[in-house]
């Protein structure tokens, strides 16, 4: 299965994420709400997005529908466009 560098995390999801995958020999991913933001590094990947996060849906894990849209130029992805959406978990006798 091909999966998207930056998928392979423990992220809670709490945003909605569009990532648009394109297939190219060189590993790379770029924040298209700002295009300054341009990494090749995954783990500072992971942490722009829970940055990110934590501004758009706050610190005390809120949820909100405002998306990250991410561009992730890899060999070990398709050309193809996603929608991660958050999810949502009970846990029982809290």
């Amino acid at each position: 299965m091909v999966d998207p560098p930056v998928l392979k995390s423990n992220l809670a999801k709490r945003i909605p994420e569009l990532l648009g995958n394109v297939e190219v020999d060189k590993e790379w991913c770029e924040f298209l709400d700002d295009p300054s933001k341009y990494y090749t590094d995954f783990d500072k990947v992971r942490r722009e997005i829970e940055d990110v996060t934590d501004l758009k849906a706050g610190s005390n894990k809120g949820i909100t529908d405002d998306p990250i849209h991410i561009k992730i130029h890899s060999n070990r992805v398709v050309n193809l466009t996603l929608v991660d959406l958050p999810g949502m978990v009970k846990v029982s006798g809290i």
